[in-house]
């Protein structure tokens, strides 16, 4: 009996933590092994279990990879995240539309680099290779075919010197790793070879090798502090893969740029940490030189390169031409059987068929015309010259000119649509890129000031459970908590609207807001020795628009102008409100129309910029930062954004003097809801269902109810909810119902309410829902919506609006 008893449960126990086990989303991240599978797996496996850590509900697992499975696309269709070389990014970019998130900071002591290169080497006791040039005629080692720092950025520099190693080299060897390059160098297998930064100080380190035992050739003289024979590269990229969830991909982001310097994740990954994605355009341009994947054929025009680019019309043309061939034989066919006069001639018919198949048929092959005389000679017409050649030839070349026009017309339509397709999704990118190059700086200032927040309440509380405390005390506590909770609650409200990503959502939107929300962030981010400050001197300021991209348009001038003030200075946002005359709009390179605008001006105290790169400030990918240290989207995503808006921006910078922006949006006279900020006044009455799994919730919703006079009942998801609404729905008056829960939910919930009474008043409560769900519920008639955290005024005149809808 006993047996029976430790049997079941440790039976149980194993259904448990397997049923927890199947509801972990399972995420891959496909790793180049540069040193082996083995050392990938050490070398990775400690991130995959920090990131499985700080994403709930996730397991992390590392696929290493080796160059060839890299490309395999049945090896990586499964994968969500990449983790490779930049030749296989850019690669990976064109072919499969990976996305890069964030870019590997490497470290040597005390400094911190995002860059890497190549080292050309050979064993110290080489007398006969002293410059690159010496390497011509011997046998060279690289890592692989498509490896970027052990062998594409050598090949450059060897080109680049009028050296071609397939023709000037006795053999050229991969070794597939890193270390089989260095150990056949150090055996004296191979004269010289290549492989990427860093690897020579890290076996040193490894007490393997001693750097001493080798000689590098073409060696820069650089602040770079590992030795290096080519020109500096961006690190490594962490990609997301086209099928992975955007919101995972930022929950990623946001986990590696705030990993601790002292977790074990970076120890076993020999790396500094992790930055904002850097500019991959070099890398592009050196794969570019030495005719690598995706550019071999760059530069090239032959028939191959022709056809590879072309080719797909020519398929078409000759589809649609059989096509239209069978089309026509059809119909001649049913017009031979229609004639009742015997003695029609050829010639009677030629005319009517051979012009109607010359237009019907748009191919202009003469071959065509043949095969329909064909059909009438098979059909027992007989055919004569003087009736069927004049009009056979007229045919053929007016189809001939009829299918070119007609195919060139196809073909510049599906052009211009691909092109217009390819726009649209290229300025989602360049939105998308430029907010995730803000919020990687965004995540430790609001990181910092949220946790303060915790903090405050946390003691607040502690004070608070001691019986030491006056009443004046205890109600100076409680204020402070409201007082932080609030705070934490705008900073999550703040962020979420700044993150969000989706088709431009148009409505009217209160700009004085939006900049005062933005300079909160800011405040949060930017050096502590800049003065931030809002001069609001507008009437009007309303404008038809986008919050979230307006906002963040806002929020990267802001952050472009702290990086001119390094030493600190003033950043100053001023609203006014002007009107721009027809002069002033017909001169604009905007498309804008006279009326009345609101300019918002963004002003700081930095060092400015000269002509040459004021001229050139909102082109896409230009940048006066160093590389691997932004990408160059921010100021053209602002340019778009306003552009969208039907606005105009124009910038005014001296060197020494500072920048100013001067933002122009037409205004509407529509206003925005006010917020609900004082006391609820009176008390309600009725019964109201709570359908919440967070208990913390119903605890605060269930007092705050039954303190405005209302009865409460609650559920802890929506499959009880409903059940219970079933039960007892003549005495419920309102629902309020949470979107996320286990079970069942929100979505769900709400259609089965709805079936079992369609009036009952629902009120959706979320802190963070899909808009997509939120659009759903609002066009099936959800009475109200409610954002938490929730304050009690806000829940009294939610409900109480709400409660006049009742049956």
């Amino acid at each position: 009996m006993c047996l029976r008893i430790v049997l079941l449960i440790v039976l149980l126990f194993a259904v448990t933590v397997y049923s927890e086990l199947l509801v972990q989303q399972k995420v891959t991240i496909g790793v180049l092994a540069l040193r082996g599978k083995d050392q990938c797996i050490k070398q990775w496996e400690s991130t995959a279990t920090y990131l499985s850590s700080k994403i709930e509900g996730t397991t992390f697992s590392i696929i290493p990879l080796t160059f060839d499975e890299v490309c395999n696309k049945s090896k990586t269709d499964s994968l969500d995240f990449f983790l490779v070389n930049p030749a296989y990014y850019v690669r990976l970019e064109r072919s499969r539309g990976v996305l890069r998130i964030a870019t590997m900071v490497n470290k040597d002591n005390s400094e911190q680099i995002s860059q890497f290169g190549g080292v050309i080497f050979t064993r110290h006791n080489r007398d006969d290779i002293q410059t690159i040039q010496d390497i011509k005629k011997k046998s060279f080692m690289a890592v692989s075919s498509g490896s970027f720092g052990g062998w594409y950025a050598a090949k450059r520099e060897f080109l680049e010197r009028g050296i071609v190693p397939e023709d000037h080299f006795s053999s050229i060897l991969f070794g597939q790793s890193h270390d089989s390059v260095v150990h056949a160098i150090f055996k004296g297998t191979v004269d010289a070879g290549t492989i990427r930064t860093g690897i020579l100080e890290a076996m040193e380190k490894e007490g393997i090798y001693d750097t001493d035992s080798f000689k590098i050739i073409n060696a820069q003289d650089s602040h770079f502090p590992f030795a290096h024979s080519t020109k500096l590269y961006p690190e490594w990229p962490f990609a997301a893969s086209s099928k992975t969830d955007n919101e995972l991909a930022k929950k990623v982001v946001i986990a590696l740029l705030a990993i601790p310097d002292t977790a074990e994740a970076l120890k076993t990954a020999q790396i500094a940490g992790w930055t904002i994605p850097g500019n991959y355009n070099e890398v592009a341009n050196c794969l570019k030189s030495v005719k690598a994947p995706p550019f071999e054929h760059w530069g090239e025009i032959s028939v191959r390169a022709l056809f590879i680019q072309y080719g797909i019309w020519v398929i078409l043309f000759l589809v649609f031409s059989v096509l239209l061939l069978l089309y026509s034989g059809v119909r001649l066919v049913k017009k031979i059987r229609k004639s009742s006069n015997e003695n029609r001639k050829l010639q009677g018919i030629s005319w009517e068929y051979l012009l109607y198949s010359s237009a019907s048929f748009m191919t202009g092959s003469f071959v065509l015309m043949l095969f329909s005389a064909l059909q009438k000679i098979m059909a027992g017409y007989s055919l004569k010259p003087k009736g069927f050649t004049i009009p056979f030839i007229f045919g053929g070349v007016a189809g001939f000119i009829i299918g070119t026009l007609f195919s060139y017309q196809i073909r510049q339509k599906n052009r211009i649509s691909r092109q217009l397709e390819e726009l649209r999704t290229g300025k989602e990118l360049l939105h998308n890129s430029a907010k995730m190059e803000a919020i990687g700086q965004l995540a430790s200032g609001v990181a910092h000031d949220f946790n303060n927040a915790l903090g405050a309440i946390m003691g607040a509380v502690e004070l608070l459970k001691t019986d030491t405390l006056s009443k004046d005390e205890q109600r100076e506590y409680f204020e402070l908590i409201l007082t932080a909770g609030g705070r934490a609650a705008d900073l999550t409200k703040k962020l979420l609207l700044f993150a969000r990503k989706g088709n431009k959502a148009s409505s009217t939107v209160n700009c004085a807001k939006i900049v005062e929300d933005t300079v909160a962030l800011l405040k949060h981010t930017i050096n502590k020795n800049i003065t931030v400050s809002v001069e609001n001197r507008a009437i009007q300021t309303s404008v038809i628009g986008d919050d979230s991209l307006l906002q963040n348009a806002i929020m990267n001038m802001g952050i472009n102008a702290s990086h001119a003030m390094p030493d600190g200075g003033v950043l100053t946002f001023t609203l006014e409100n002007l009107e721009l005359d027809a002069e002033y709009c017909s001169v604009s390179p905007f498309e804008i129309i006279p009326g009345e605008y609101l300019e918002i001006s963004i002003r700081d105290t930095g060092t400015g910029m000269p002509p040459e790169i004021l001229s050139r400030i909102f082109e896409p990918f230009f940048t006066t930062k160093e590389a691997g240290k932004g990408t160059g989207l921010g100021m053209a995503a602002v340019y778009g954004t306003v552009q969208e808006h039907n606005g105009a921006i124009t910038v005014y910078s001296e060197v020494g003097a500072g920048t100013v922006f001067h933002v122009y949006l037409p205004v509407t006279a529509e206003t925005v809801r006010r917020e609900i900020t004082s006391e609820p006044k009176g008390t309600g009455s009725g019964t109201i269902l709570v359908i919440d799994d967070e208990e913390l919730i119903r605890i605060t919703a269930s007092a705050m109810l039954r303190s405005l006079g209302y009865k409460v009942i609650l559920a802890t998801n929506g499959l009880e909810g409903v059940n219970t609404f079933a039960e007892t729905k003549e005495e419920i008056d309102l629902i309020i119902l949470d979107m996320i829960m286990p079970v069942m939910g929100g979505r769900e919930s709400f259609a089965k309410l709805r079936e079992i009474d369609p009036t009952i008043p629902i009120v959706i409560a979320s802190g963070f829902a899909k808009e997509e769900d939120m659009a759903a519920l609002k066009t099936q008639g959800a009475n109200g919506f409610l954002n938490k955290p929730f304050r009690r005024a806000e829940l009294a005149e939610m409900v109480g609006t709400a409660m006049t809808r009742m049956r």
